[in-house]
């Protein structure tokens, strides 16, 4: 079995990845806190011009759906060269869409990790929202007045984690920002053995607690 406490110092390092100057972890999936089931997605595929959407089906296995934190930049996983952009220059009610060409040094390209919000570097007053609530299809777009109790305003990040026994159940964690009380990962772990190992593995490994548990009771 992979030693659980190695997964557990990769995901503190990859909050560490947030704004670093080397590329980070792939794979992560930015989930609305209003609706969990909802994800930021590259919408119609990845490419130059994509717009940001929210989508219901989204998977880690889907690279339109995951994203790499590479120096302040939210890079597409489909295509490394394509990044997250204020089209046309940050300002409220800016629509986001991917560009081939940012650079660290574009400010309408990078963003700060904010106690949940993903924060325009352009202009901090501006956070990306899902226009109009959030639903399948919705728009992502800045807003000029989002605050930290709007779920439309802010996101947590997923990561997939497949390691462990072969047993049914599926466990779900939420790993706290400690220094602002934010949960920032919810974190997916298969094949646990029952809701007692799931809270341990929450609070043990993960360094958080349980979403929710679906599975066995006990071990088959």
């Amino acid at each position: 079995m992979p030693n659980l406490r190695r997964i557990s110092i990769a995901i503190i390092m990859a909050l560490a990845c947030l704004g670093a100057a080397t590329p980070c972890r792939a794979g992560e999936m930015l989930r609305s806190d209003k609706d969990p089931a909802l994800s930021i997605n590259a919408w119609g595929g990845a490419k130059h011009g994509a717009e940001l959407r929210l989508h219901n089906a989204c998977t880690p296995a889907n690279p339109d759906c995951t994203w790499t934190f590479r120096n302040g930049m939210i890079v597409s996983d489909r295509d490394p060269n394509l990044a997250i952009n204020a089209w046309n220059g940050a300002q409220h009610g800016t629509q986001l869409r991917l560009f081939r060409g940012c650079t660290p040094t574009n400010p309408d390209c990078t963003w700060t990790y904010r106690q949940g919000r993903l924060v325009s570097d352009r202009d901090p007053s501006l956070a990306i929202n899902a226009w109009g609530g959030a639903q399948h299809g919705a728009e992502l777009r800045l807003h000029n007045a989002c605050a930290l109790d709007n779920p439309d305003c802010t996101w947590s990040i997923f990561r997939y984690v497949t390691s462990g026994p072969k047993v049914a159940g599926t466990c779900l964690c939420k790993v706290p920002d400690t220094k602002n009380n934010t949960p920032i990962f919810i974190i997916q772990k298969n094949m646990v053995c029952g809701l007692e190992a799931c809270r341990t593995w929450c609070k043990t490994e993960a360094g958080g607690e349980v979403v929710s548990y679906k599975g066995t009771s006990t071990c088959p």
